[in-house]
């Protein structure tokens, strides 16, 4: 059984039987307890669907968590604070390397020249490290999960579709 770390708050699926043609069934059931319906999986897919659907449930509750915490006015000007200062930091550490590697220069264009490149660097690195801060926790793994269910043979199931094709 494919099952979530709290299935009272997020449901969780089953399997429950195998097609005639060796598709995996799964059964849906919502935070109420309630059959939302079945699904098939590909047999080939149905190691990597359980896998994957158990680290995008185990996910949610950092989602959920952080959601709660994000309607706060000042936690998100909190996060925006922090944000704009790991740009800074970057700009002010890429730039700062190349003024110290060509502090004896005697020529101020070519240095500024020189620091340039390395102030756009810092610039890309400091926004690399506020997308960081700014993305919640558990989403790049829960995205990832996602995605690869995605890409995997699910069809929704249908009990009067099969019964017809015997």
């Amino acid at each position: 059984m494919i099952q979530n770390v709290n299935n009272l708050v997020f449901g969780n699926v089953t399997k429950v039987g195998q097609t005639p043609d060796g598709r995996c069934i799964y059964s849906i059931n919502g935070a109420d307890g309630k059959s939302s319906g079945k699904i098939s999986v590909a047999h080939r897919d149905c190691d990597v669907f359980e896998k994957s659907y158990n680290k995008m449930m185990n996910a949610v509750p950092k989602l959920q968590e952080y959601s709660e915490k994000a309607v706060s006015p000042d936690f998100q000007k909190h996060k925006k604070k922090q944000a704009k200062r790991a740009r800074w930091i970057g700009v002010a550490i890429g730039a700062a390397v190349p003024i110290v590697l060509t502090r004896k220069m005697k020529s101020g264009w070519i240095q500024a020249l020189i620091t340039l490149p390395g102030a756009i660097a810092g610039f890309f690195g400091g926004s690399f490290a506020a997308v960081q801060i700014l993305t919640p926790p558990g989403a790049k793994q829960f995205t990832k999960s996602a995605e690869i269910i995605n890409k995997l043979d699910i069809r929704p199931y249908d009990e009067n579709e099969n019964l017809s094709a015997k």
